[in-house]
């Protein structure tokens, strides 16, 4: 199997956002040296778990550049000491989706609901 890790510093808004992009190749060489696709469905399943590894990684080696860690009440890990007014300024795509979510509320005349 093949895979290429591209590293991020910043989300498509640019505000800062460290993450990587793991791209696996479609295909495989199985045991008699034939080319197949890759049967990918246990990747997908395992994606979230794998995300929640790196970043516990990620966060465990920041912590020797003297790094503390809060846990929204969502599950997103966020920089201790950065306080909310911080994390508002440098969250642009929230407030980018925010925005629409409530343009498409007011077109559909109620709430519009995530999950």
């Amino acid at each position: 199997m093949l895979t290429a890790t591209f590293v991020h510093g910043t989300s498509r808004t640019l505000d800062p956002h460290h993450h990587h992009h793991n791209v696996v190749a479609n295909t495989v060489v199985d045991d008699q040296g034939a080319t197949r696709a890759l049967d990918a469905r246990a990747l997908y399943r395992h994606a979230p778990e794998a995300a929640a590894l790196a970043t516990a990684a990620m966060r465990w080696e920041l912590r020797d550049l003297g790094l503390g860690w809060w846990r929204r009440d969502n599950g997103v890990w966020e920089i201790a000491g950065c306080g909310e007014a911080v994390i508002a300024e440098f969250s642009q795509r929230h407030h980018d989706i925010a925005e629409i979510r409530h343009a498409v509320a007011a077109r559909l005349g109620r709430p519009v609901t995530v999950g």
